[in-house]
């Protein structure tokens, strides 16, 4: 595959995700290694983007700027979200028809299990799971959720950015199997990551599981691993669905929050009045005056009266100014910190390129558009940016993953004893921090839900929804129809509608967080969890921390629903 070029050639290392599967409906990391043949450097700008079987684009494209010496390599990074869509990716770094090379398909999968390499520490000799090399893991953790688990017997060379984001992968749920070396020692890690130095055999950081095995790389097998509780995830695909693809579902339901609120009645009424005199009324002054003198003037007039009539109709509704609108997803990854999921829709009242960041040290953007081109950029990574060209009085949607720091809520288990089948008798306390404002309250465990209700800083859990009653088709119907119904504003500005609506989105972002089988197009069975977890969603409004950076979109509002993960009481498996 490896092709000459006029600047750079693509050769077979090509990496989609961390075991070259990428997980759907979510953000997966692709690598691809890239050779500069020419006796000149290549400084320049390389795109990544979708191309269907039909030819053309879809989609934004994903620009990175790039440096190679003269006869030298290096590794490239996109971060790119993967929905539905099932065709080509096509890299381009130039204008000619030799500047450009199409990517090998990835397949889809599970979130990856895999042995991470260490170049100078026998590299992948020994190893009998999948590997990974430990210098290509993404520096931030928003491009780690295809990552489910890892196993290590020596101690990576990472730089902070490397490490914390390693870190907070951890504390967000991943799973690390530390092993013995080739002199029976285990890893000793640095800053960031000394909390993987304990002598514990299982314990928790965060909400992630550390386990450290009395064996070698050798002995780490599948088989074992699945003997040990940690079988691979199964992927289920195109069973039974109920909601087939989150983000349009959320997209439509943003985009009718921004949209101008015309008097579409109104206008409809005077549209009818109009067609009745121009037509009819004309006739019949034309016959009544037996000259189409009067005809012609009364065609005149009706037409310049309700051009006006309609055009001050037409304003009434316009937004003053740009808007924007988002429903986000934050997960608890430690210390007031969260990693973030949101999806946008904004409204501008001019035409031009508007420049989409967030506060977040990486952010990553996508359009998710699977069926048309879009006429934007995206530049993730360390200061990430969406260029994005809106047209006048016109929306746009796209995705957004990043992290985000806030106030922690200080939400501690004070109570409860829990089995493996029933939530019993658990009660919560929050901190100052809490939010006052709180839409919906759920407690998961062990495939069953739970609401939450709430008595000054103390929570209680309710009686239990089973899983399969969460979601339901009858959910996302209502939801689709209450969007339909918002779009002739019949009930807009209605605050038990805007509950309801977020009651719904709460319990599809819900299933969404656990891998709620039987509901999504792709679902991932994952690995065994502590018995012990309690996941507690809150759902509320979302702060300024949440924000676009831009003095353009000063109104952005929406909801967020915040996870985190509690555990009981368990000899087994402590926390930290």
């Amino acid at each position: 595959m490896r092709t000459c070029a006029f600047a750079l050639s693509v050769g077979e290392d090509v990496i989609w995700g961390f075991g070259n599967q990428v997980v759907p409906g979510r953000v997966n990391p692709v690598f691809v290694r890239v050779f500069n043949d020419r006796p000149a450097s290549f400084a320049g700008t390389i795109h990544l983007f979708a191309v269907p079987n039909v030819g053309g684009r879809v989609g934004e494209r994903m620009a990175q700027e790039c440096y190679v010496s003269p006869f030298t390599e290096r590794w490239l990074q996109f971060s790119v979200y993967v929905g539905n869509y099932w065709g080509e990716w096509e890299l381009e770094w130039g204008k000619g028809a030799f500047d450009r090379e199409r990517l090998k398909k990835p397949r889809r999968g599970t979130p990856a299990r895999v042995f991470l390499t260490v170049a100078d520490q026998r590299g992948t000799r020994g190893v009998n799971i999948k590997a990974f090399p430990s210098d290509l893991l993404p520096p931030d953790v928003s491009s780690l959720e295809g990552l489910r688990s890892v196993a290590l017997d020596a101690v990576p060379r990472w730089e902070p950015a490397r490490r914390m984001a390693f870190l907070q992968w951890i504390r967000g749920g991943g799973i690390v199997h530390l092993l013995e070396d080739a002199d029976g020692r285990y890893p000793q890690f640095g800053e960031h990551l000394d909390v993987l130095n304990r002598d514990d055999d299982r314990y928790h950081v965060g909400s992630g599981l550390i386990i450290r095995h009395l064996i070698s790389r050798r002995d780490l097998t599948d088989e074992y691993l699945a003997d040990q509780g940690f079988p691979e995830p199964a992927f289920q695909e195109d069973g039974k669905v109920v909601v087939h693809d989150v983000q349009s579902l959320f997209f439509d339901y943003l985009r009718s929050q921004v949209r101008a609120k015309h008097p579409w009645i109104a206008i409809f009424v005077i549209m009818i009045i109009y067609i009745a005199m121009v037509g009819p009324g004309n006739g019949y002054v034309a016959r009544k005056r037996n000259t189409t003198t009067w005809a012609t003037v009364c065609y005149l007039g009706i037409v310049v009266l309700f051009s006006a009539v309609f055009a001050i109709m037409g304003g009434y509704g316009n937004k003053d100014s740009a808007s924007a609108r988002a429903v986000s997803v934050a997960r608890s990854i430690g210390n007031g910190t969260y990693d973030v999921t949101q999806w946008y829709s904004v409204f501008v009242t001019r035409s031009g390129t508007y420049d989409i960041r967030h506060a977040s040290d990486h952010n990553t953007y996508a359009t998710c558009d699977e069926m048309h081109a879009v006429n934007g950029i995206s530049r993730g990574g360390l200061d990430g940016v969406l260029h994005l060209s809106i047209p006048l009085n016109s929306s746009s949607t796209f995705l957004h993953r990043g992290v985000v720091k806030i106030d922690d809520f200080e939400m501690r288990l004070v109570e409860g004893t829990g089995n493996s089948n029933i939530l019993a008798g658990v009660a919560f306390e929050t901190g100052k921090n809490f939010p006052e404002k709180v839409i919906a309250m759920w407690a998961y465990h062990q495939g069953v839900y739970y609401p939450i209700s709430r008595e000054g800083n103390r929570l209680s859990v309710g009686e239990p929804v089973d899983g399969e009653n969460l979601v339901t088709h009858k959910t996302t119907s209502d939801f689709i129809y209450r969007r339909h119904s918002n779009l002739l504003r019949i009930r807009a500005d209605d605050p038990d509608d805007t509950r309801t609506y977020a009651d719904e989105m709460a319990r599809i972002l819900m299933a969404r967080s656990v891998n709620q089988p039987d509901v999504f197009r792709h679902t991932a069975t994952l690995d065994t969890v502590d018995p012990r977890r309690v996941r507690v969603f809150i759902m509320t409004e979302r702060t300024s921390a949440f924000a676009i950076e831009s003095n353009i979109f000063k109104d952005d509002k929406g909801l967020v629903i915040y996870e985190e993960d509690l555990f009981m009481e368990s000899p087994q498996a402590q926390r930290i």
